[in-house]
């Protein structure tokens, strides 16, 4: 059976990650317009993964599947929110279940986290759908990105 792994990002995890997530974010561009690559400022370059690394209440983790990257997250922690800054998984790995598998393994290791917020394109149905199927509700309409949000719910 197949491991997922998570470690935390390396700066020599970059220039594979950056492949990955062009490749994730044209894919997802591709889908749902007529544009052929999108993403946001330095998906292509490496420098939005920088910025996300060096973010000072943020942790970025590097996804692994059988000793081989697949993605990465990022979670931005403020007081009991937590922002999901990004997630990706290569496009090539989509629609098996990983992606799922990865929320509720961030879930687990982030327990007190009260309330989950993130923001993803107004075109990207794929995403919306993934993840209102992880618990996420519509929260507000931007036009041009849609934010969603998750709370936790009081236990037994």
């Amino acid at each position: 059976m197949s491991k997922l792994i998570y470690q935390k990002t390396k700066e020599t995890d970059i220039k594979e990650l950056t492949m990955i997530m062009k490749r994730a974010f044209d894919d997802d561009t591709k889908r749902h317009t007529d544009l052929l690559e999108d993403g946001p400022q330095g998906y292509d370059d490496g420098s939005l993964l920088k910025r996300l690394l060096a973010l000072k209440d943020g942790a970025t983790f590097t996804i692994y599947l059988d000793k081989k990257i697949i993605g990465t997250y990022t979670i931005l922690k403020k007081k009991e929110t937590y922002h999901l800054e990004i997630l990706f998984i290569d496009p090539s790995l989509t629609d098996k279940g990983l992606g799922q598998k990865v929320w509720k393994d961030i879930e687990a290791s982030n327990k007190e986290a009260q309330k989950w917020v993130l923001e993803t394109p107004s075109y990207s149905l794929r995403n919306h759908h993934f993840y209102e199927k992880c618990g996420f509700k519509r929260k507000e309409d931007k036009g041009v990105s849609i934010v969603f949000e998750k709370i936790k719910k009081a236990g037994p």
